[in-house]
């Protein structure tokens, strides 16, 4: 009789011991949970501005491999090395066909100038950039009339066309094939053009781009070995060949 009276007076469900176990196991899973959902997160938009940062370096390298493998043979090619991470080049190119029939009077030829500089984006955020300023084929042949006298084109960041942001480098190695097929540096004192030139681009996303302010902070990182702080630089290098 008394074992059936205490079976019976048994309420049925979890203790309070059991339901603060439970609770606390509970509150240990949804924080693990949250923390993997914020760290893939935070993985999905590293990769998405990987990805632009990509696009944008590819369209790049296409468009100067375009023009540079149509330079016109037997031109000045004008190099110029500014600082380890810093060069500039000129060469002469042929009209597009569009803009050669809009004004068919100026020639069929121009030359174009790449180079690096450091300039402001707004009032509070300066970058380096790639660009691109285009002569006039008045200027073209003035420049193909003084040959190997011919001055480096003079350039203008607050006009020319910035074509590539985020840069942290932008290198420019012309070379010379040996008969071996070997490449040597090929320097401006050549009597001959070089024959290929070896680009490199180091560029960042622009979100990590808004962390450097100053030209220090971005000449830091472009020379940095830590491998954590050049987490979000992606180099690029290409052989691009020349016309001779």
């Amino acid at each position: 009789m008394t074992s059936r009276r205490h079976r019976q007076t048994r309420l049925p469900g979890f203790t309070l011991v059991e339901l603060l176990v439970a609770m606390s196991i509970t509150s240990i899973i949804v924080l693990v949970l949250f923390g993997l959902v914020g760290q893939t997160t935070t993985n999905y938009r590293f990769s998405q501005r990987k990805i632009t940062t990509l696009s944008d370096a590819r369209a790049f390298l296409q468009f100067i491999e375009a023009e540079l493998t149509g330079r016109i043979s037997n031109t000045k090619f004008h190099w110029q090395q500014d600082s380890l991470t810093s060069s500039r080049c000129a060469f002469t190119i042929t009209r597009g066909a569009e803009e050669f029939l809009a004004n068919p009077a100026e020639g069929d030829l121009s030359t174009v100038v790449y180079y690096l500089d450091f300039t402001p984006d707004d009032l509070q955020r300066s970058s380096y950039k790639v660009f691109r300023k285009k002569l006039d084929a008045a200027t073209t042949q003035q420049l193909l009339e003084q040959q190997t006298a011919a001055p480096f084109p003079t350039v203008n960041p607050s006009t020319d066309e910035a074509i590539l942001y985020n840069c942290l480098t932008f290198s420019l190695k012309p070379l010379r094939r040996l008969p071996t097929g070997a490449f040597q540096p090929w320097t401006a004192s050549d009597l001959i053009a070089p024959d290929a030139v070896e680009l490199t681009l180091e560029i960042i996303d622009d979100f990590s781009s808004q962390k450097l302010r100053s030209s220090q902070q971005w000449l830091a990182l472009a020379s940095s070995t830590d491998p954590r702080a050049r987490e979000s630089v992606q180099t690029f290098t290409r052989l691009i060949p020349l016309q001779p």
